[in-house]
């Protein structure tokens, strides 16, 4: 349970049937994001790109540890996207589509946790 302003991000404990935060130490960086794309990749949890309440759009990406209960700051995207698609496909992310301040976009990068970088593929189409 929390008091005032209500947290952005929330985890569901099936013990007790309640919402909680989902970690005490959530970057700054990650306060009041909203349209964020969201994914699990090697028991990791991956918060990329959004907007912040000032209608800022970002490219910043997280991981997110349960284990430690600690919180990564992994590259960047190399285009800042809100309202996009992320999944988890073998050993990669994947952003797909969404929109900046430009407008919709139609490109798709790939996330390598291994080498820490953001890769442009194949586009979608117009």
């Amino acid at each position: 349970p929390y008091q005032g302003e209500p947290p952005s991000m929330l985890r569901y404990e099936e013990m007790t049937e309640r919402w909680f935060p989902l970690a005490n130490n959530l970057p700054p960086d990650l306060v009041n994001v909203r349209g964020y794309g969201s994914a699990i990749l090697d028991n990791y949890l991956f918060i990329v790109g959004g907007y912040r309440i000032t209608s800022q759009e970002i490219s910043a990406a997280h991981s997110y540890n349960p284990s430690t209960n600690e919180w990564l700051q992994v590259a960047s995207m190399n285009q800042r996207r809100v309202d996009f698609y992320l999944a988890s496909i073998e050993d990669m992310l994947v952003a797909i589509g969404g929109r900046n301040e430009n407008g919709a976009l139609s490109s798709v990068e790939t996330y390598s946790p291994k080498t820490d970088s953001w890769s442009y593929v194949a586009g979608l189409p117009r």
